[in-house]
């Protein structure tokens, strides 16, 4: 789900920029590798044997015990819970997730 815009009445371009709302190529997603190391950036994301985006950064988070990773991704795959491979050397399943990765107040509900 994409953030509501706040841009001033100042805003240069800023009718350009309301109309190509919604016409996004691809978008930020974040994704939950199943692997104990963090995947290289670059690595390409599969989804149903087809690739379809490029991990941008990833980590292994100690604070959460997981590897994630940002990838950039057409708009039709970052729907949270689409199963995805990442192709780093070795194939790990992930799974794409809502961004911030850590929630400390646990306010954010998971399907």
């Amino acid at each position: 789900m994409l953030a509501k815009w706040k841009l001033g009445p100042n805003f240069i371009d800023k009718d350009a920029l309301q109309a190509s709302r919604g016409k996004e190529r691809s978008l930020i997603t974040g994704i939950e590798v199943a692997s104990a190391v963090a995947v290289e950036p670059g690595a390409r994301v599969r989804v149903n044997g087809k690739d379809v985006g490029v991990a941008a950064s990833s980590t292994y988070s100690r604070q959460l015990m997981k590897s994630l990773a940002m990838a950039q991704n057409p708009t039709e795959q970052t729907d949270v819970g689409t199963q995805v491979e990442i192709i780093d050397g070795k194939t790990y399943r992930g799974t794409v997730v809502s961004m911030p990765f850590y929630d400390p107040m646990r306010i954010r509900t998971y399907c």
